[in-house]
């Protein structure tokens, strides 16, 4: 949790850069550019964030992959990762830069997460419903999560729809149990349940 706080916050600071300098774009260009380098080899995040590695050496690699191709302000924030011990929040600072880039154009994520994947038919009847109930527009991210068994979970920043099939099954169990209490207690004797609280 405080590390996706960290990763906002670091992703908002960049963002507020960038709509000062106009490059909110090119940024995004730069930063999804470094990810994909770093995911080409999986060497890299694991010299980046070495502890025994020297900061020295992290920011001549820098310099090496990325010094040429990116902007100088994205270059410095880079190191500024370096120097917090935050590099490894890169793709977590992208997914929030992206998300702030897209509400300032009108845009809200919906996460949607469903035990099985949405054919784009289906995302599309979901996205346009979503829309006329949140009364926001909306870009549809389908996770799926087994777990889930069916039906769906949807996140909109802060709110959430929960109508997932193992919630139920939950709600049904913890409803089932409490009847089971009740029922026990009813069919008790009646002395039993005669608290006394006199001394």
């Amino acid at each position: 949790m405080a590390e996706a706080v960290a990763a906002k916050r670091y992703a908002e600071a960049l963002l507020r850069l960038a709509h000062g300098e106009g490059e909110t774009q090119r940024f995004e260009q730069d930063i999804e550019f470094i990810i994909q380098t770093l995911k080409s080899d999986a060497r890299l995040t694991k010299i980046f964030t070495h502890p025994r590695i020297k900061r020295a050496e992290k920011f001549e690699l820098i310099d090496k992959l990325w010094k040429e191709h990116i902007s100088k302000t994205v270059y410095n924030f880079m190191r500024l990762l370096i120097e917090k011990r935050r590099i490894y929040e890169i793709g977590m600072i992208l997914k929030h830069y992206q998300i702030e880039v897209k509400r300032l154009k009108g845009i809200y994520m919906a996460d949607v997460q469903t035990a099985f994947p949405l054919e784009a038919s289906q995302s599309e009847e979901l996205k346009s419903r979503l829309e006329s109930l949140s009364g926001l527009k909306l870009e549809i991210k389908n996770r799926v999560k087994p777990e889930i068994i069916g039906g769906i979970l949807v996140r909109i920043g802060d709110d959430v729809i929960d109508w997932r099939v193992s919630r139920m099954l939950n709600t049904l169990n913890e409803q089932m149990r409490r009847d089971e209490l009740i029922g026990i207690l009813d069919s008790a004797p009646e002395a039993s349940r005669v608290i006394d609280v006199e001394k």
